[in-house]
């Protein structure tokens, strides 16, 4: 009987809750406009977790310092066990990326672990730009 019910339920789905902008800006350590320009399979980190890292091009560095035009971020593996809250992004995607830091120096990293934590290009309108651009100048002191 057990082994049916487990075999009928729906596969579960993650649910979010949104960020206000202002959240969402405090919540990053990093912004940045870029492109996911490359991914690197299957490496494992100091967990002993399989995860894939990604390189994205920097174009706009709109909040936090990054000493390249690049900076690395986590991926799930295709081929690790995975959640329902797992975001799958891929090599091409560009807009703007708030990011959260995952990990400490030399192996600086970040995720995006929110479905807002990208905004496509496709979609980022120059007055979200300037509305994100206005609250990281009114976080300085």
């Amino acid at each position: 009987m057990l082994l049916f019910i487990l075999t009928t339920l729906p596969p579960a789905d993650a649910s979010w809750v949104a960020f206000t902008a202002p959240q969402l800006v405090q919540a990053s350590e990093m912004i940045v406009v870029g492109k996911l320009v490359a991914t690197v399979p299957e490496v494992v980190d100091l967990n002993g977790y399989a995860l894939n890292l990604g390189v994205i091009h920097i174009t706009q560095v709109l909040k936090g310092v990054s000493p390249s035009r690049f900076v690395t971020l986590e991926l799930p593996s295709p081929t690790a066990p995975r959640s329902s809250s797992d975001l799958l992004h891929k090599k091409g995607q560009n807009g703007m990326w708030f990011l959260r830091l995952h990990g400490q120096e030399p192996a600086k990293r970040f995720i995006a672990d929110h479905p807002q934590r990208f905004v496509a290009d496709t979609t980022l309108t120059p007055a979200y730009l300037e509305e994100i651009r206005q609250l990281i100048g009114s976080e300085r002191p």
